[in-house]
This record gives structure tokens, sequence and C-alpha cells, in this order.
């Protein structure tokens, strides 16, 4: 992060988009370089779960949000200015 960061690659921190976040701690990292609003996404609900109650936060200086869906469905609004997608591709058909 610190080094797109640096190079200029991003450059606006409105929304960033964490597509299959597991528990949770990648978004919550994202949310610490000054992202307005992270969300995570991930297909196990579980996974959701753990996140929500490790790193989500009704605090608007928290701003990591979690929700179960496929990256097919999922739609950030209108667009993310950083999308994060680990780990997600070898469980895709």
């Amino acid at each position: 992060m610190e080094r797109l960061v640096a190079e200029g690659r991003i450059r606006t921190f409105g929304s960033a988009l964490d597509i299959g976040c597991n528990a949770g701690f990648y978004a919550h990292m994202i949310s610490g370089f000054g992202f307005r609003r992270v969300l995570g996404v991930d297909v196990v609900p579980e996974m959701i779960e753990t996140a929500r109650r490790h790193f989500a936060s009704a605090d608007r200086n928290t701003p990591s949000s979690f929700r179960c869906s496929t990256p097919s469905t999922c739609r950030a609004d209108p667009a993310a200015d950083f999308i994060l997608c680990t780990e997600v591709i070898e469980h895709t058909e």
C-alpha cells in the first residue's frame, strides 16, 4: 500500500472494496490508510460474522463494513477507488 501511494497509483481515498475479505484483516488494514469507507465481501457467512465481530464498528472513525456476497453480485457504489482481491481466483470456476 505504501508503495502504491508513493508511486501515485492510489490518489483518492474515498472507498475501497476487499473481495474475498475472509475474516476482515486486509479490509481493516486498508481502512488504516485513510479510506473513508471500506467494504469487505466474502461468500462464507461465518467469515463475515468473524470480520464484523473483530473489525466492524458503528463508529464513523472506523469505516469498515462487511457483507456476504459473491463478486459477481457485489456492487461498489458508484465505483471503488481501490479494489483488493487476494486468494480468490483459485476458488473460482
